[in-house]
């Protein structure tokens, strides 16, 4: 028994030892980086008291992005845009549910996003849509807020 377990211990660290010498690191090429610039590794802004979110599709996963939102201190959802009314109608019932105020409602149009990303109190746009749809089609402008897809 003693010489199976010793035998088995020996694969286990000869695998270890060929499989560490094969590894390598993959190198990927990546652009030089203009004078002053830094990685954001270590970035550290001053906190908002109040994150305000608006939500692009409430179909699928939307729903369940705005119910954790929702938990989270220092959150207000400040509007919900869908292609459907009933989705959007659906999770600003749920905000109320949760002591929240009603959001702004967003619908009936595929271009109803855009009303939602000119909006000025938001801090976060957050874009639960299909997945095949283009991210880059989700810009919230310069304004100096972000977007988040899920």
């Amino acid at each position: 028994m003693k010489t199976l377990r010793f035998k088995s211990l020996l694969i286990a660290c000869l695998l270890l030892i060929i499989a560490d010498s094969s590894a390598q690191m993959i190198k990927t090429p990546s652009p030089e980086r203009e004078k002053g610039q830094t990685d954001v590794l270590r970035l550290a802004v001053a906190p908002i008291p109040v994150v305000r979110v608006a939500f692009i599709g409430l179909g699928m996963r939307g729903p369940g992005h705005v119910e954790s939102l929702v938990n989270i201190p220092g959150v207000e959802i400040v509007a919900l845009c869908d292609m459907l009314e009933k989705n959007t109608k659906s999770a600003n019932e749920m905000l109320v549910k949760a002591g929240f105020p009603k959001a702004k409602e967003f619908f009936g149009d595929e271009n109803a996003w855009r009303k939602v990303t000119a909006l000025p109190n938001v801090d976060l746009v957050y874009v639960s849509n299909r997945l095949e749809t283009p991210r880059s089609d989700w810009s919230s402008g310069d304004e100096g807020r972000k977007t988040c897809c899920n």
